[in-house]
């Protein structure tokens, strides 16, 4: 098994190696996202981690819903369908840990079934994100690997301060 992510990339069948690249470095972000995320003290998941008021349960709540959102952007540029974003197991203002941590597994479920059809030329498509960026499909799956590991170092550092 050629695979970062400890995954038999052969059941997606994807129509690229592109995209059987990115589907495994996304889902090597998210092992590595559950892993670090399940490790947190409980008594650290809702302590502030800036003047914002953020904590390891808002950051994991945005991080799998930004996750949810950057793909569907990303498939639906490349003029494919995507998931439900009302879809997500992440609604309402409370959320616990294993809701988050839920969450992550089930798009490690479905993420790879909606992306495994794109071609090159369906990473090469351009438009402009939600909040103003140009950039093209292949550039917003990547955008949502490094995303995981940002707000990986993000917890990492913040909440030991």
């Amino acid at each position: 098994m050629n695979s970062i992510s400890g995954m038999d990339l052969k059941i997606f069948n994807c129509a690229s190696g592109e995209i059987e690249a990115l589907t495994d470095l996304w889902l090597k972000g998210m092992n590595d996202f559950i892993d670090y995320y399940s490790s947190i003290p409980e008594e650290l998941l809702t302590r502030p981690i800036d003047k914002e008021g953020e904590t390891a349960i808002s950051a994991g709540k945005h991080v799998m819903g930004a996750a949810l959102g950057h793909f569907k952007w990303s498939i639906e540029l490349a003029g494919l369908t995507g998931p439900d974003k009302k879809s997500s197991l992440l609604t309402g203002e409370s959320q616990s840990r294993e809701q988050i941590l839920d969450e992550a597994e089930r798009l490690k479920k479905i993420i790879p079934g909606f992306i495994s059809p794109m071609t090159n030329d369906h990473l090469s498509n351009q438009g402009t994100t939600s909040w103003g960026e140009h950039m093209s499909s292949e550039g917003m799956i990547e955008h949502t690997i490094v995303h995981l590991y940002r707000h990986i170092r993000q917890l990492k550092v913040r909440l030991y301060k």
